[in-house]
């Protein structure tokens, strides 16, 4: 199991939405049992797919301030485990 690392420099500035990427493997089943959990824990979950295997992103956030507000109640949450989480800005 992966955990992405972001740096900012690497992608282009663009526009658009935020979300909190909690996760990120070439494991489908573990991939799987995290959407499960963030799921029964009330949250918003999609995944992509990358060239490192399934993202795992929680949320559709406006702005980056509400995205970075969800990466907050997200680490403070027990029922869910995020410990390399970050805000991914989104087209």
């Amino acid at each position: 199991f992966l955990v992405g690392r972001w740096i900012p420099s690497s992608l282009p500035q663009m526009s658009g939405r935020y979300t909190v990427q909690v996760a990120i493997s070439p494991d489908k089943e573990k991939v799987d049992e995290i959407v499960k959990q963030y799921r029964a824990a009330g949250y918003r979950v999609t995944t992509s797919s990358t060239s490192r295997g399934l993202r795992v992103l929680v949320g559709n956030e406006k702005s980056e301030e509400g995205a970075k507000a969800l990466r907050k109640k997200i680490a403070d949450d027990s029922r869910v485990s995020a410990p390399g989480d970050f805000v991914h800005q989104v087209q």
